[in-house]
């Protein structure tokens, strides 16, 4: 588990974007330092797609954090249209899931 983290730390320090699944999935047990969710903002509206390119293979928790993460940062940047949609198209699914956590988290 430390080993995951410490990996994952320096991927999103060297903006693997591979790297942002894990990081969600870290996020959403509480497993991932505040100053890593840091790193991810300083990315901008670059991370977005990745992150939900990245939520279709991820827990519900972690597809929760993950959407949750490209909205964030969505808000912050100007995506491009396509990348809007597909976050768009994303959250939709998310709030027409049966996941009772993927629903919570998407309202």
């Amino acid at each position: 588990d430390e080993a995951r983290r410490a990996a994952t730390w320096v991927l999103l320090l060297a903006r693997d974007e591979h790297s942002l699944g894990a990081a969600a999935e870290l996020a959403a047990d509480d497993r991932l330092p505040p100053v890593a969710l840091d790193v991810i903002r300083r990315w901008g509206g670059s991370a977005i797609r990745p992150l939900v390119d990245a939520s279709s293979e991820l827990s519900p928790r972690g597809r929760a954090i993950a959407l949750q993460m490209a909205s964030d940062l969505a808000a912050r940047a100007e995506p491009a249209p396509d990348v809007l949609r597909s976050l768009r198209a994303a959250l939709r699914a998310l709030l027409s899931s049966d996941e009772a956590t993927v629903v919570a988290a998407g309202a």
